[in-house]
């Protein structure tokens, strides 16, 4: 990957920044994601 060689890391960082960057951008956080199946089985 392009970007990857410009910073000279392998792309396995890369993935994980954009997850979390997906997480943070849609509201879900490591709380979160505990909470919603735990208020699901209440209902």
């Amino acid at each position: 990957m392009e970007v990857s060689q410009r910073f000279g890391i392998s792309t396995h960082p890369l993935y994980a920044w954009k997850r979390q960057c997906v997480k943070v951008a849609s509201g879900e956080t490591g709380k979160d994601a505990e909470i919603r199946p735990l208020k699901h089985e209440l209902a």
